[in-house]
C-alpha cells in the first residue's frame, strides 16, 4: 500500500492539464498545484490508473492514505471528478464515491461542497454514460453526511444553476436524503431548509 500511495500522489500531482485543473485543484485545498511537466500525450492512462489505486486505497488500506487526504488526495479526485477527459471523470467519480463512503468525515466543507458541485456538473453536461457513477456518488453522500451538510450543498448548487437535468438531481437527492433520514426526522430538523429548495 506505501508504494501505490507513493505513486498516486506523484502521478495525480503531475497530472494536471489546464490552468482550469490547476485552479480547480487549488480551490479544493491542494497547495502547489503546476500543471504537468511533460508532454505526453498517453499521460492520462497514468491518471486513471493512479485514480483506480486511490478507489482501491479508499476501500483496502484507508489508514495509509489518511494523512494525505485533505491535502492532496480529496482536492485532485475532486479536480479531475469534472475533467475534459471521460475516462479520466469516470475514475475520479469512482474514486470520490469510495472516498465519501469511507472518508466523508476527512472532507472538507468546502471539498464536500466542491465535490457535489463538480457532480453536478458533469450531469449538466453532455457525457451521458457518467451520470450512473455521479448517481453513486450523491446516494454515498446521502448515506454518509449528515442531512444538513448534503442539503447545505445541494441547495447552493441548485440555487446557481438553470439546468433541468440539475433540478432533477436536487429533487432526488432531496428525495433519497427524506428517504435515508426519515421523513418525520427531516421535516422536523430541516423543514425551513426542505420547504426552501422545493
Amino acid at each position: 500500500p506505501d508504494a501505490s500511495l507513493k505513486s498516486v500522489l506523484t502521478n495525480l500531482s503531475n497530472s494536471l492539464e489546464t490552468k482550469r485543473e490547476v485552479e480547480a485543484a487549488t480551490i479544493a485545498g491542494l497547495s502547489n498545484a503546476t500543471l504537468r511537466a511533460n508532454e505526453d500525450e498517453n499521460n492520462w492512462i497514468n491518471t486513471t490508473t493512479s485514480l483506480q489505486l486511490v478507489s482501491r486505497l479508499a476501500r483496502y488500506h484507508t489508514s495509509v492514505i489518511l494523512p494525505h487526504l485533505q491535502s492532496k488526495i480529496i482536492p485532485l479526485v475532486i479536480t479531475f471528478v469534472a475533467s475534459i477527459r471521460s475516462k479520466i471523470s469516470f475514475h475520479a467519480l469512482e474514486a470520490a464515491e469510495e472516498l465519501i463512503g469511507k472518508c466523508a468525515k476527512q472532507f472538507t466543507d468546502n471539498q464536500f461542497d466542491l465535490c457535489i458541485k463538480r457532480c453536478y456538473d458533469v450531469v449538466g453536461g453532455n457525457n451521458h454514460f457518467l451520470k450512473e457513477p455521479v448517481d453513486k456518488v450523491i446516494m454515498i453522500a446521502v448515506k454518509n453526511n449528515s442531512p444538513q451538510r448534503v442539503l447545505n450543498s445541494i441547495s447552493a448548487v441548485a440555487k446557481g444553476s438553470k439546468s433541468r437535468v440539475v433540478k432533477e438531481y436536487t429533487a432526488r437527492a432531496i428525495y433519497e436524503s427524506l428517504k435515508f433520514a426519515g421523513p418525520e426526522r427531516m421535516l422536523r430538523e430541516y423543514r425551513d431548509k426542505v420547504l426552501t429548495m422545493t
